[in-house]
């Protein structure tokens, strides 16, 4: 019985090698393959989403320092350029903007701006712009 166990592992081993080798050569094909597809640039949600926001920002404000940072843009001190008043500007990255979600949470933010508009405890929100590449918030 030891022999024929023997025998038996060793016609089991090389097939057992046999098949490694075809599933190794498989899985060689397949990445290669892989590495000849054409690859899909993924665009992030926000660099395809108009806003519907003015579009006018860098004729309107200079940026200048910047003041903090968030998790999809910087805030920065800017002069609007027809009466020199220092506003500030929350300038968020388009490309951050991955999710439908994080568009949405943008556009909410705008909206609840405008909606408290005049309120003492809450700032001074003045316009909302967007270029290819950010959109700009402008508050006091």
């Amino acid at each position: 019985m030891g022999a024929c166990f023997s025998a038996s592992k060793v016609v089991s081993g090389s097939n057992t090698t046999s098949h490694h080798n075809k599933h190794k050569h498989q899985r060689h094909q397949h990445h290669q393959q892989q590495k000849q597809r054409p690859t899909h640039k993924h665009v992030p949600c926000g660099k395809r989403t108009d806003f519907g926001y003015d579009k006018d920002f860098d004729d309107r404000y200079s940026l200048g320092k910047l003041l903090g940072h968030g998790q999809f843009g910087y805030t920065y001190v800017a002069i609007d350029k027809a009466d020199g008043h220092r506003v500030a500007v929350k300038r968020l990255d388009k490309a951050k903007m991955v999710l439908p979600i994080a568009v949405e949470d943008v556009k909410r933010e705008v909206k609840i701006l405008k909606a408290l508009a005049g309120h003492e405890n809450v700032v001074q929100f003045y316009n909302a712009f967007e270029d290819d590449s950010y959109v700009y918030i402008v508050m006091e």
